[in-house]
């Protein structure tokens, strides 16, 4: 029974998502970019939105442990991580 809920929210969250997933996005970071050359060394540390700065390992990480609490509705403490 739980395998069938959790399929079923699996289903439906594919359902939601396959539109962004399934098509083709051109996503431009062109202003960001511009943006970030005219701050100064203060403000860059202040907003840092630096996308290089992204531990990305750490975010996928982070990523999946919401998945699967979201999912199993389990206490962060009581997941393992893979």
């Amino acid at each position: 029974m739980l395998m069938k809920k959790i399929y079923a929210k699996l289903e439906k969250t594919s359902d939601v998502l396959r539109y962004f997933l399934i098509n083709e996005w051109d996503i431009s970071n062109t202003n960001v970019v511009k943006l970030w050359e005219k701050l100064n060394e203060h403000d860059k540390i202040m907003y840092n939105f630096d996308i290089n700065s992204i531990d990305t390992e750490n975010y996928f990480k982070n990523l999946m442990i919401g998945l699967k609490k979201i999912y199993s509705k389990r206490r962060y403490d009581q997941i393992k991580v893979s």
